[in-house]
């Protein structure tokens, strides 16, 4: 997918998390955790729910907040809607400007290893 395709892809899933948002699930109801707002804002752009779509655009997020695994990062407590949308906004803008994802720090704020991401 194009980093302008990967934009779109985090604008959508932005929408998608100001008008419902949840944690520990990828969907409840109408309301969606930050990776499951990506994977029904690829649905809706790429027409499936394919993880390959999505995958650059987790890497975006993760650079933009600073933490390899953003499934966790949006269960933390105390996080809000709020910052999860605004944290897919930054990544698109990353995603705009052709960052690479080469750039991606290779520290953390103490998250597990990449791949260690726990199912839901």
């Amino acid at each position: 997918m194009s980093d302008h395709m990967t934009a779109k892809v985090l604008r959508r899933a932005a929408e998608i998390v100001d008008q419902g948002w949840c944690q520990v699930s990828f969907h409840r109801g109408d309301k969606h955790c930050l990776v499951g707002a990506l994977l029904r804002a690829g649905q809706e752009i790429h027409g499936t729910y394919d993880n390959v779509h999505i995958h650059p655009a987790v890497e975006y997020v993760a650079l933009a907040i600073g933490h390899r695994t953003p499934m966790c990062w949006n269960d933390e407590r105390g996080r809000t809607a709020d910052e999860v949308a605004d944290a897919l906004r930054r990544a698109a803008d990353h995603a705009d400007s052709g960052e690479s994802l080469g750039a991606r720090s290779a520290t953390d704020s103490g998250s597990p290893e990449a791949g260690g991401e726990e199912r839901r």
